[in-house]
């Protein structure tokens, strides 16, 4: 995805609000988020905190926090403690809880 066009804040905030499907989520990642995110999950730094009864999911993941908002098997919502705009290897990582239950 050409990130180009987040030139301005409220394209910004459109991008962080998009909705993305679990099943597709690794399209949503660079190759090094992927394998970074991959291996924080595989080594057991992903911990599933909270999950609220309206798909609210809070995640601990390598000492940051990430909460997710899902409907169904899609992303409706989701923030990051590290403070990354877009996309981080956090997100990435809390992702693979999700992913092999969409398959």
């Amino acid at each position: 995805m050409d990130r180009q066009w987040l030139t301005t804040p409220r394209r910004a905030y459109l991008y962080m609000k998009m909705l993305f499907s679990i099943a597709d989520f690794e399209h949503f990642f660079s190759p090094t988020q992927l394998r970074r995110g991959i291996g924080l999950f595989e080594s057991g730094k992903v911990e599933l905190e909270e999950k609220n009864h309206d798909s609210g999911y809070t995640f601990s993941v390598a000492n940051h926090v990430v909460t997710v908002q899902k409907k169904g098997s899609r992303i409706l919502s989701f923030t990051c403690s590290c403070g990354t705009k877009y996309s981080c290897v956090h997100l990435c990582a809390s992702m693979f809880f999700f992913y092999p239950k969409t398959l």
